[in-house]
C-alpha cells in the first residue's frame, strides 16, 4: 500500500514505545491515513498524551512522597505521648517514653492501612472531580482510624482514640506533603 502510512505508523509505534503511551493504543491501531492532517492530529495527539504521562508521573511521584510523609504520624504520636507521660508520671522516664514510642509504633498497621483503603482513594476520587476538600481527608482519617482500630486493635479506651488520632494526624500529614509539592512547584502562589 502507501509507503508514507507504513512509516507514519512506525514513527508512532516507536514513540508510543519510547514514551509508554498505553492510552493512545486505539489511536495507534488505525490501518489507513487519508491525508497528512490525520498524521497532525497523531503528533497531536502523542504531545497531549505525553503531557499527561508527565502529568501522572509528577502526580504518583507526589502522592508517594506524601504517603510516606504520613507514615511518620506513629512516631510523632509516640514521641508527644511518650515525653508527656514520662514527665507527668512518677518512675523511670525513659522506660515509660520507650513504653510508648514502641506501642505506637507497633499501632502503626492502623495508619497504613487507613491511608491505603481511606485517606488516599478519597483524596484521589476528590481529586479526580475537582472537589478537593481537606476538611474531608482529614474525616477519612480519623473514621478510617477508628474502624480499623475497632476492628483490629482496640474496641474501646485511650488506644481507640489514640489510634483514631494518629490516623487523622497521618492525613494531616499527607495534605501537607501534597501541599509543599505544590508549593515547590510553583512558588508565585
Amino acid at each position: 500500500s502507501n509507503p508514507y502510512l507504513s512509516t507514519i505508523i512506525e514513527a508512532a509505534e516507536f514513540i508510543q514505545r519510547l514514551f509508554c503511551f498505553y492510552s493512545l493504543s486505539s489511536v495507534l491501531q488505525i490501518t489507513t491515513i487519508v491525508d497528512i492532517s490525520h498524521f497532525n492530529h497523531l503528533v497531536h495527539a502523542l504531545r497531549i498524551s505525553y503531557y499527561l504521562c508527565e502529568i501522572r508521573e509528577f502526580m504518583k511521584h507526589r502522592l508517594a512522597k506524601s504517603v510516606g510523609l504520613s507514615l511518620l504520624s506513629p512516631v510523632i504520636v509516640g514521641c508527644i505521648l511518650g515525653l508527656y507521660y514520662a514527665f507527668t508520671l512518677d518512675g523511670n522516664g525513659l522506660s515509660i517514653f520507650f513504653n510508648l514510642l514502641v506501642s505506637a509504633i507497633a499501632n502503626a498497621h492502623i495508619v497504613g492501612l487507613t491511608m491505603a483503603a481511606f485517606v488516599v482513594p478519597g483524596y484521589l476520587l476528590m481529586y479526580k472531580y475537582a472537589k478537593v476538600n481537606y476538611s474531608g481527608v482529614l474525616t477519612l482519617g480519623l473514621l478510617g482510624g477508628a474502624i480499623f482500630s475497632y476492628l483490629l486493635s482496640a474496641t474501646t479506651g485511650m488506644a481507640f482514640v489514640i489510634n483514631a488520632v494518629m490516623s487523622a494526624l497521618a492525613a494531616g500529614l499527607f495534605l501537607f506533603g501534597l501541599r509543599q509539592g505544590l508549593a515547590t512547584q510553583s512558588p508565585h502562589q
